[in-house]
């Protein structure tokens, strides 16, 4: 009679076990799968901005959701131009609607021919800067396939979509630079009272231009340019952009040693949360057009 006694008990005892078991292996990743789990997390997200940052390395690859248009800028190196594609997929993406390459640089341009190759293209935006290099020539090889045109790049150019969301080139002001990073446009993406500012690897000549020109350069989230060099975020510039995040796009160990630990002093003096890929891997945020959300983390 004892043991009829104790066996409900027992078996509440082994329930409630069982339900923390799971709880711990979900919660370790160790049942479902967290990629698929950020994916939905962000689908469930209905505001009409959504921004990735893609991680691939040393590098960048920027995708910009605005209610059903994508934007894409840069896509990566070469060597993780698989690891763009896949993301792109992952979302159920089969249009690109605008890719901008900021420059020629390996880290910025060597997975577009890859990236144009799986994907329907809209318009194709870039500098008037070429190189002989091989993965220059297989991205113009790919754009000659799909019959696009190469548009130029330049201050002044303005996406404008649904609720007056609007993407504005404020870079570059010249047509010559020495230094091919400079020809990086700045662009920013603004929704009412929220604005993203991304600045592929521009310097401080560049950053001078834009301050010189008195543009609005304010914005919530900050890509450090240059993946936090020296040569770029100048304090002038960061005290005009008063970024409540900064995303640095960079890799454990790169041979650059970026991002530089001044420059993230700089960013920690404006009170601003750093975000880096190399920690952290893909981030992505949404904006209502009031406050953008960290959606991923």
């Amino acid at each position: 009679m004892r043991k009829r006694a104790y066996a409900p008990v027992a078996l509440f005892i082994i329930f409630i076990i069982g339900i923390f078991g799971i709880y711990i292996l979900l919660d370790h990743g160790i049942l479902g799968a967290k990629a698929i789990t950020d994916i939905d997390l962000v689908q469930r997200v209905n505001d009409p901005v959504k921004v990735h940052f893609i991680d691939v390395g040393q590098g960048d690859a920027i995708l910009l959701q605005v209610h059903d248009k994508t934007v894409l800028i840069d896509a990566g190196p070469a060597a993780n131009a698989q690891r763009v594609v896949g993301y792109l997929k992952s979302y159920g993406i089969e249009r690109l609607d605008y890719i901008f390459l900021s420059h020629i640089h390996e880290d910025h341009m060597g997975g577009m021919a890859e990236v144009i190759r799986n994907f329907e293209v809209g318009s194709f935006y870039t500098t008037n800067k070429s190189t002989t290099t091989r993965n220059y020539e297989n991205m113009m090889t790919e754009l000659a396939k799909k019959g696009l045109e190469v548009k130029t790049a330049k201050a002044g150019l303005e996406l404008t979509f649904e609720d007056d969301i609007t993407l504005s080139l404020l870079s570059p002001n010249a047509d010559v630079y020495v230094n091919p990073n400079n020809y990086s446009p700045v662009m920013r993406l603004s929704y009412l009272s929220s604005a993203f500012l991304f600045t592929g690897d521009a310097e401080v000549p560049v950053e001078n231009e834009v301050l010189r020109r008195g543009l609005n350069i304010s914005a919530d989230v900050f890509k450090a340019a240059h993946h936090g060099s020296t040569t770029s975020n100048s304090l002038p510039f960061l005290e005009k952009v008063k970024p409540q995040y900064v995303v640095v796009t960079s890799e454990k160990g790169n041979d650059f040693s970026l991002p530089n630990e001044s420059i993230l002093q700089a960013f920690a003096d404006l009170n601003a949360t750093i975000l880096k890929t190399e920690d952290m891997g893909n981030i992505v945020f949404s904006s209502n057009g009031k406050e953008v959300r960290l959606l991923n983390h």
